[in-house]
């Protein structure tokens, strides 16, 4: 009985749910440090844990995109970004400086 061997593309579908959300849960971890290092009046770290969260969250919805919910939030943080995944959390990212893009 021979077993057949998976393809390349068979074995990137079947890790990228993991990887993202490894990636997502690395942004929480972020999260903390940043919150962590404000509290501490540490502003660099605070900047550099920021953007690391931010890079984190982008790489995991790329893997994910079709669990990983991202809403401009009005119920709690209001005016802030809320990236939502079922299941494994919500965080929430700072909205970009400007006027909202426009739809096409």
């Amino acid at each position: 009985m021979s077993k057949r061997r998976s393809t390349f593309r068979q074995l990137v579908e079947e890790t990228r749910r993991n990887h993202a959300v490894a990636l997502f849960d690395k942004a929480k971890r972020y999260s903390e440090m940043r919150h962590l290092a404000r509290k501490c009046r540490d502003l660099t770290g605070a900047r550099v844990a920021g953007d690391r969260k931010m890079q984190a969250i982008v790489a995991a919805i790329q893997l994910a995109p079709e669990e990983i919910t991202v809403t401009i939030d009005d119920d709690y943080q209001l005016g802030m970004i809320s990236v939502r995944w079922p299941g494994h959390g919500r965080l929430h990212l700072p909205k970009p400086p400007g006027p909202p893009p426009q739809a096409a």
